[in-house]
């Protein structure tokens, strides 16, 4: 009787033991692929960090045209990414197309200055064909498919009249602060479009 007690008692113990090793497997294993999932998802991430960081280096220091054009630089600096990433990075990085003198269209980073904003800005000056105020509201026309180049340089420049800029396909507007100052408006708009001048 004592042996059979014995052995029942042995046997519950290692039925114990053996459950408590199956639930910290089980645990071992959550934990193992939390390690996995985090570790891919910072990979991601760090990828992600390092293709933004590269794209605005060559879009800073080259005049790139067009997608197929940025996906080869990625290429030659061993950045692997398909079109459609690419065209996701630039919308969420705002990067714009402005017309350019000698390179038809090129992409600019919003708030950058790296491509002289008074260089680019006398190649497209003629395309601008009408200028108003009305109240605290000032109206730019251009060429069709102008509006959003023209209006880049003045949000980069960061004029303190202007509280913000809204552009469409031929035609800015541009809101102004409620008592802005009119002479250093023109001023900062002669700077960027001399042509506006003659209007």
């Amino acid at each position: 009787m004592f042996h059979f007690e014995h052995l029942l008692l042995k046997c519950c113990t290692v039925s114990t033991f053996l459950l408590h090793l199956l639930s910290e497997a089980d645990n071992y294993r959550s934990l193992m692929c939390a390690m996995r999932y985090n570790d891919s998802k910072g990979g991601r991430v760090s990828q992600k960090a390092h293709r933004e960081s590269l794209i605005r280096k060559i879009i800073r220091t080259e005049f790139v045209c067009s997608q197929e054009e940025l996906l080869q630089r990625l290429m030659e600096c061993g950045v692997d990414v398909t079109q459609s990433t690419l065209s996701r990075d630039l919308k969420a990085m705002h990067v714009a197309k402005i017309p350019h003198k000698e390179r038809g269209y090129i992409y600019v980073l919003p708030n950058s200055s790296t491509h002289s904003d008074r260089h680019i800005s006398t190649n497209i000056s003629d395309n601008i064909t009408g200028i108003a105020f009305s109240g605290n509201m000032c109206v730019i026309n251009t060429k069709p498919g102008y509006a959003s180049a023209i209006s880049v340089p003045i949000d980069n420049l960061g004029i303190h009249e202007v509280l913000g800029t809204i552009a469409g396909d031929n035609t800015i507007l541009l809101i102004l602060r409620e008592e802005f100052d009119m002479e250093h408006l023109m001023e900062q708009l002669y700077m960027l479009f001399p042509s506006i001048r003659t209007l």
